[in-house]
């Protein structure tokens, strides 16, 4: 994810091609950086939705979100 970020174009044609997941803490950790704008969230969030999430528990998960936004963790 970090190559693909980072605009490797062979990043992103491998992720395409392949059923990539991540984990729902993963997922929560690259949607709370307190220094993202809304639109680079936006972007991770449309980039994680395109993966096969691993979830834990979806309402613990939004409520994570939601509170490490809240108090910048």
């Amino acid at each position: 994810m970090i190559y693909f970020f980072s605009g490797n174009l062979n990043a992103g044609e491998i992720i395409s091609q392949f059923n990539i997941a991540v984990s729902s803490i993963s997922d929560i950790e690259l949607q709370t950086n307190p220094k993202q704008t809304t639109k680079e969230r936006g972007i991770i969030k449309d980039f994680l939705d395109g993966l096969s999430l691993i979830e834990t528990n979806p309402f613990t998960n939004e409520l994570a979100i939601k509170f490490r936004l809240a108090y910048n963790l």
